[in-house]
């Protein structure tokens, strides 16, 4: 029962180093994170979400965005995609978007 009890530890220990839900005033990502998930509060602002985002542009795997956001400056963002090698998921919901970019078809 003990080897069962360490790789529950484990596997519990792992995603939580791994994911990231920043919210209420955070402002810190680390390079283990591979999944963050932002929640729009007043205190979050678009230039927090391109400087630490696009920071850690190698290693991200997911990034969804919670709620809208309309001060983002989704162009910009969008453009910015082609530099994430390992992006699986980038979810930005109501946005507005009436043309998806080139530059999308980079991450696949």
């Amino acid at each position: 029962l003990q080897m069962h009890d360490t790789i529950h530890d484990l596997a519990i220990s792992l995603p939580k180093s791994r994911c990231k839900m920043v919210a209420h005033g955070e402002q810190e990502l680390d390079e283990s994170v591979q999944h963050v998930s932002v929640s729009r509060s007043a205190e979050l602002s678009a230039n927090f979400f391109c400087s630490s985002v696009f920071k850690f542009k190698k290693q991200l795997r997911s990034i969804h965005v919670l709620r809208e956001w309309s001060d983002l400056p989704i162009k910009l963002t969008l453009k910015r995609l082609s530099k994430f090698e390992y992006l699986r998921v980038f979810s930005l919901p109501n946005v507005g978007l009436e043309e998806v970019p080139t530059a999308i078809c980079k991450l696949i």
